[in-house]
């Protein structure tokens, strides 16, 4: 319905907002490495929590994913019907996708 397409065009503008901040060093660029991130956060688009869901193996490359979602932040102001879940459950951001 409607808030499924409210939460993926959120969700596109979202990993864009966040993607401008994800800067790897050029040693750690070409790595086939992923990490995921969970994020809740509140109705002005400010972080209530971060944490690490999946370990890419990397010290660097983790720090590199959390760096950009505290760089991201304030996020873009989410859909009034999405604040209550991105508050409780937050959303799930993985990296480098």
């Amino acid at each position: 319905g409607v808030e499924k397409i409210d939460y993926n065009r959120y969700l596109a503008e979202l990993d864009s907002h966040i993607k401008k901040n994800w800067h790897l060093p050029e040693w750690l660029a070409n790595k086939p490495w992923t990490t995921a991130v969970l994020v809740r956060f509140d109705e002005r688009g400010l972080i209530l929590e971060k944490k690490l869901l999946r370990s890419s193996g990397n010290q660097e490359f983790d720090k590199a994913a959390i760096q950009a979602v505290v760089s991201s932040a304030p996020f873009p102001i989410p859909p009034e019907n999405l604040i209550s879940y991105f508050k409780s459950q937050g959303i799930e951001l993985r990296f480098p996708e």
